[in-house]
This record gives structure tokens, sequence and C-alpha cells, in this order.
């Protein structure tokens, strides 16, 4: 259909603005696809030190949910060595659990159909016609969304409030054994004082300690 002088420049612009809706709105519609596929808060990434002596389990925000020490440890590393293996077992669960989530998000990425994400938004589009609404709100409406859910993609975090950087602190658990020390609000290194382990502690006591001061650490860092 044609449009003569003004009212041609004016349908011009409006079918612009609605092919950026559209745009935006596929685009919002896939990446809250991907980011509801790719968030797992709840989930549970659990690894060991190379000599499989401790265990730790994180979740999907990185906090340790659990902490394991061989039974056998005494024989197969020193008191001293306990910090190292702490800080090679929780290393390694956080890395899992990045990779997980990133292999995640591929894989969301790569089952998402475009061609039914954009029948649905012309429906939706086609839907709003009759009503008295600027596509220049609504376009203004979904930006907004789309910049949250890329925040939610990549920080897995509502991106309302950036917290101040956490100050670097060094914690430790109710024995004063096991230590932890924040750098940036992250866990940068875990340490054992072997002269302080008690005479008669078991593998669960270590443990036990071990989950305080990572407790500990969270606080710290969310500080």
């Amino acid at each position: 259909m044609a449009y003569p002088g003004a009212a041609y420049e004016s349908a011009v612009r409006a079918d612009g603005a609605l092919g950026e809706l559209r745009r935006i709105s596929v685009e919002l519609r896939a990446l809250s696809a991907v980011a509801k596929a790719a968030s797992r808060p709840g989930g549970r990434y659990e690894a060991s030190d190379p000599t499989r002596t401790v265990t730790v389990t994180v979740d999907g925000r990185r906090q340790v949910r659990d902490v394991s020490v061989d039974p056998r440890w005494a024989e197969r590393i020193s008191g001293g060595e306990l910090g190292e293996a702490l800080a090679a077992a929780y290393g390694a669960a956080v890395l899992r659990a990045l990779t997980s989530g990133s292999a995640a998000i591929d894989e969301a990425w790569a089952g998402t159909d475009r061609a039914v994400l954009e029948r649905e938004v012309d429906a939706e589009l086609e839907a709003l016609r009759p009503r008295p609404v600027e596509p220049g709100d609504l376009r203004y409406e979904l930006e907004r969304q789309l910049e949250q859910n890329e925040m939610l993609l990549r920080y897995g975090d509502s991106p309302a409030a950036v917290p101040a950087p956490a100050p670097d602190a060094t914690v430790s658990g109710p024995g004063g054994f096991v230590t932890v020390v924040v750098s940036d609000g992250q866990v940068a290194d875990v340490r054992v004082l072997a002269s302080r382990i008690p005479a008669m502690a078991t593998n669960g006591t270590i443990a036990q300690e071990a989950m305080a001061a990572f407790r500990a650490a969270a606080r710290a860092g969310a500080a």
C-alpha cells in the first residue's frame, strides 16, 4: 500500500519501530529461556583434592555446602598439607560449578528455536494491534527487561543493587585450626594450623571445623 507525503513517512517510522520491537522481543524470549535453563542455584558440585583425601561440595553460587575428610587422612598427608587439600578441593568444585553453568548455557542456546520464538512474538504483536499502545513505549519496556535478563544470565542475580566490594578478611572455625582468607569477596586461600589440631580430632571434627570456617568466609564475603 502506498502512502502519500507525510503519511508515508509516518508509516515507515512506525514499521521501523515495530520491526525493532519484534527483534527485541525475540531476543528477550531467547535470553529468558537460556537464563532459566542455565540458572542452577540449587545445584551441587563435588570435587576432591589430588590425593582424594578431602572432598568439598559447593552450590551454584559457589557456597560450600559440605566438607568430608577421609578417616585415614593422616596416613596420606600431614596436618600442614590439609589446608592445601581443602583449597584444592574447593577450587576444583568451584571450577566444576562454573564449567557446568557454561555448558548449560551453550546447550540452551543450541536448543533455542528462533522460528518458534518469532511466531510467538508475531502473535503477541498482532494481539496488541487494536490497543492504543505506542511501539516506542513497548520498545522501552522490552529493552529494560532485556537488560535485566542479560544481567541475570551474566551474573546469576538481579542487577537492582550492586554491593560494595567486601573487605579482605581472614576467618576461622571455632577451633581456630582451619582459617580461610577472603579477598575481594572470594575465598583466596585455606590454611590449617597443624599445631592447633586437637590430639583426639577425628575426620568429622576436621570437616566440621572446615565447614564453620567456610561459612564464616561466606559471611565475610557478603559483608
